[in-house]
């Protein structure tokens, strides 16, 4: 499941890149071109973003081809990294209203919890 070999990508970040990482939030659906589609929002905690940047383009690659694995190699994988204060409730309201107008259906999400990596504080939720 893409989802479960996502935070094992995750959980093998060192610990600096690691701990700069709030959350992680997957969907799935149809991209504006109609074609299929994968959404991987890595959130990083507020002020943390220089921890994890020096990595950001290795582990945007190992994303999308954990997502090529999982899906198909037509399913194109937008990969984001956003703050966690960006994806507060008011965000959250936004985001809804914009993947219904994209038809990205969101709307039927469910969170996960994820897998723990020993790091207090760590919560990484999974959003499909």
């Amino acid at each position: 499941m893409i989802t479960d070999q996502l935070q094992h990508l995750l959980a093998r970040l060192p610990y600096p890149a690691l701990d700069a990482v709030a959350d992680l939030r997957v969907a799935t659906g149809r991209d504006s071109t109609g074609d299929p589609a994968v959404w991987v929002f890595v959130i990083d905690r507020d002020g943390a973003i220089e921890r994890l940047w020096s990595y950001w383009d290795d582990l945007r690659a190992q994303i999308r081809g954990v997502a090529t694995e999982e899906t198909s190699p037509d399913t194109t994988t937008y990969v984001r990294l956003q703050a966690l204060s960006e994806v507060s409730e008011e965000g959250a309201t936004r985001r809804r209203a914009l993947s219904g107008a994209l038809g990205v259906g969101m709307e039927g999400a469910t969170r996960c919890p994820g897998r723990s990596s020993g790091h207090a504080g760590r919560d990484v939720g999974v959003l499909l």
